[in-house]
């Protein structure tokens, strides 16, 4: 199957305008190796768009480098409770991390500052401070079931969606849905479904253009879709801009 050049532009188009600037993305390794990045990125994605969600963790990223971490930090539980305790709790951490080096902060989506902190200090509690730590409690079914547990114990809006969500993050064997790549694609050609040739022919030539692998797309779209299902479509821009909140 040869994809035609309108279906390539349209795609490219879909990637960009859904899934933002590459250059902001966060390589899929450093979750596996940072519980802190996919604590905040689950949580944060159980009530926001996924360009917010990738603002929050680019923003807890850059404050991290700033305060002399590594280039690629490996964060666990205790580092992001650590950051709550920097700046004096839950509401700081909304202004100077979660809107880190921004003067304003959307007031519709802030960051969800409190379910973060409380998130990880319920793993935390449980033992679970790195990515490797969780990864060696999903072959422990008792302990997996208490984690669950305390996860959606954090806020109404945590599921089963969003706890695969989070293994899936991690690295946890198993966990990561497929299908997502046919359905980013039929929406985008606007069509009810896409061929598994037309639709991997799309990702590599995208990828391609994009200056990017495959993979690192594959990762991107899964992301997106993982936060995005069953949501109402955001209605078209008209122009007009809601009231932003100063933070200090």
């Amino acid at each position: 199957m040869s994809t035609s050049a309108n279906e390539l532009d349209t795609m490219i188009a879909s990637c960009r305008d859904r899934l933002g600037d590459p250059a902001e993305w966060t390589d899929p390794d450093e979750y596996r190796h940072d519980l802190a990045l996919c604590i905040i990125d689950a949580v944060q994605s159980a009530a926001a768009r996924y360009d917010r969600v990738v603002q929050v963790v680019d923003r807890y990223r850059a404050y991290r480098r700033a305060r002399g971490a590594d280039t690629d930090p490996t964060d666990g539980a205790r580092a992001l409770l650590h950051s709550f305790e920097e700046v004096g709790g839950s509401m700081a951490w909304a202004g100077k991390i979660g809107c880190y080096k921004r003067r304003y902060c959307d007031d519709e989506e802030p960051p969800r500052a409190q379910s973060i902190e409380d998130a990880a200090d319920r793993l935390y509690r449980l033992r679970i401070d790195s990515a490797e730590d969780l990864r060696a409690a999903a072959g422990r079914p008792a302990l997996l079931a208490e984690l669950e547990r305390a996860w959606l114990s954090v806020s109404d809006d945590m599921d089963e969606a969003n706890w695969q969500y989070f293994l899936s993050l991690a690295g946890v064997p198993g966990r990561q849905q497929h299908g997502s790549d046919s359905r980013f694609v039929a929406t985008a050609l606007g069509r009810d479904q896409a061929p598994t040739a037309l639709t991997r022919e799309l990702i590599h030539a995208a990828a391609d253009h994009l200056q990017l692998s495959a993979a690192d797309l594959d990762h991107a779209i899964w992301r997106w879709e993982c936060n995005s299902t069953d949501r109402v479509p955001l209605p078209e821009s008209t122009g007009d801009r809601r009231p932003l909140r100063v933070v200090a």
